[in-house]
């Protein structure tokens, strides 16, 4: 799972595989936080297949393609921190969007499983 401006991003779960017939990628947002930028721009229950013009297929494409996004934007000193993400419903409605990015207060971190923690699972930079 990944937090990523307020969105909890994550492989889709078997029950949304079994109400859809056609998966658009495997970056599924499960849910956005209250006052994040994510609930803003981006409503749960859909598929991320872009951002800024990168495709994006599963979570190791998506934390690449928002990494190569963040370091443009600090290559950029007029970027205004906005980030354009392709996204399509169970309907297979496509819709794209501007985000603004706050990673002062909504970066990007990971969970990862670790069986030394006492939860099993780490929260980790990602």
């Amino acid at each position: 799972m990944i937090g990523w401006a307020g969105a909890l991003i994550e492989e889709p779960y078997h029950a949304v595989l079994e109400q859809v017939r056609y998966v658009p990628s495997r970056v599924y947002i499960s849910c956005t936080l209250y006052g994040s930028p994510a609930a803003v721009s981006l409503k749960p229950g859909v598929w991320i297949v872009e951002i800024a013009g990168r495709k994006v297929t599963d979570l190791g494409s998506f934390l690449e393609a928002i990494h190569n996004h963040e370091k443009e934007m600090a290559e950029n000193e007029d970027d205004d921190g906005y980030v354009r993400i392709k996204t399509v419903s169970r309907m297979e409605v496509t819709k794209v969007v501007a985000m603004k990015l706050d990673p002062h207060y909504w970066g990007t971190w990971q969970l990862a499983k670790d069986e030394s923690a006492t939860t099993g699972w780490k929260c980790i930079p990602a």
